[in-house]
């Protein structure tokens, strides 16, 4: 097992760790066709394979339109851009590079999504009923799928290929307006974080956009690989000055943005209240933001929001007592939990920071699964 287990670490950055004993021995069991350890070992030299193992250990789970915040900001980001090039890694079964085109084809901007995943032949085009769980998602289904089979407008853009992130020849002289690689790095060695990291960089565009998973995106802020613009939206920058300047953004852009959404045909298409908080909060604009949580019932979620409105306007006394508010709500709120980790580590108390960003890990782990 620690040589099979070293393998995978070695060809797709995989911490056994975050997946668990469990799932790796499954996955042997599955391919080892009654070898032991280290006969089946030995035969991963093939790269056939290993591309079965791999294909055993990686099980995709997503669905549309996942993480509705980060879709509404690419919205906004796509109404000021003619031509966008996006890079969906890793892209699952396809729900994630056709809930983008979907978005970019309401905002009728021109667009190119690039899909990777390791998996070979991964994209599908007839997904279950349990990946449409959001009124987006359903509102996805009635305009772009014939019952539950993607329809040819939405597939005809997104190109797919089969890659690993950590291969430095993957996309080479390419670079993306916007990228989605999320919940991919929790899964990663340090080792392998640091080298995805650096692809990352390579990949995106001057200027570009990055979204990434909750619990990461305080990792890679922090460790200054990114510049965190909107933690709502889980959006990060490849530099700090284009992100100011959209920070700040404006309420005739804002307008448009709610306009487009309204004009897209679905009034399940238009933002929840809580939501739409968390944009404007991302834009800097706390008051706005601060008074529609007040119309909002009180939860998890908008104690969390309600923790970055304190931080932004400089009361870290009461940030974090909102964000202790969330967790006493929900244990694994993840943003909660990140962000607290953020200023317990700005505080030096690692250890802390340590178990909060575990515990984020956990609760982000269990989302997906």
């Amino acid at each position: 097992m620690t040589r099979i287990e070293a393998l995978l670490a070695e060809v797709i950055g995989l911490d056994a760790a975050t997946v668990g004993p469990h799932v790796i021995d499954s996955a042997i069991r599955a391919c080892a066709g009654g070898l032991d350890a280290d006969a089946y070992a030995a035969r991963l030299s093939d790269p056939r394979e290993m591309e079965r193992l791999i294909a055993a250990v990686v099980v995709p789970e997503s669905s549309f339109f996942r993480d509705p915040a980060s879709f509404e900001y690419l919205r906004e980001f796509a109404l000021r851009k003619p031509f966008l090039r996006v890079l969906s890694i890793p892209c699952a079964a396809g729900e994630e590079p056709y809930s983008i085109a979907a978005t970019l084809l309401d905002c009728r901007v021109k667009f190119t999504i690039d899909a990777v995943d390791i998996r070979p032949n991964a994209l599908c085009s007839t997904f279950r009923p349990s990946a449409f769980r959001n009124d987006l998602a359903l509102y996805m289904r009635e305009r772009w799928f014939d019952g539950y089979t993607v329809r040819r407008e939405l597939r005809d853009p997104v190109r797919f290929h089969c890659g690993n992130l950590l291969d430095p020849s993957l996309l080479a002289g390419e670079t993306f307006d916007v990228i989605f690689c999320k919940n991919l790095l929790i899964y990663f060695t340090a080792e392998a974080r640091s080298r995805a990291v650096a692809q990352l960089q390579r990949l995106l565009a001057p200027g570009g956009l990055l979204f990434v998973g909750a619990s990461e995106i305080g990792w890679l802020h922090g460790n200054g690989a990114f510049a965190a613009v909107d933690t709502a939206a889980m959006a990060l920058w490849s530099a700090v000055a284009p992100a100011a300047a959209l920070h700040r953004g404006d309420a005739s852009r804002r307008a448009a943005a709610r306009a487009a959404a309204i004009e897209s045909g679905s009034s399940r298409y238009r933002t929840p209240d809580l939501a739409e908080a968390r944009l404007l909060a991302g834009r800097g604009l706390l008051d706005e933001a601060q008074a529609i949580v007040a119309r909002c019932a009180p939860s998890d979620e908008s104690y969390a929001l309600l923790g970055v409105i304190a931080f932004a306007r400089g009361d870290d006394a009461q940030g974090r007592g909102y964000l202790e508010r969330a967790l006493y709500l929900n244990p694994d709120n993840v943003e909660a939990l990140t962000l607290l980790a953020i200023e317990n580590e700005r505080d030096g108390d690692d250890d802390t920071a340590t178990r909060l960003r575990n515990r984020a890990r956990r609760a982000e782990g269990a989302h997906a699964g």
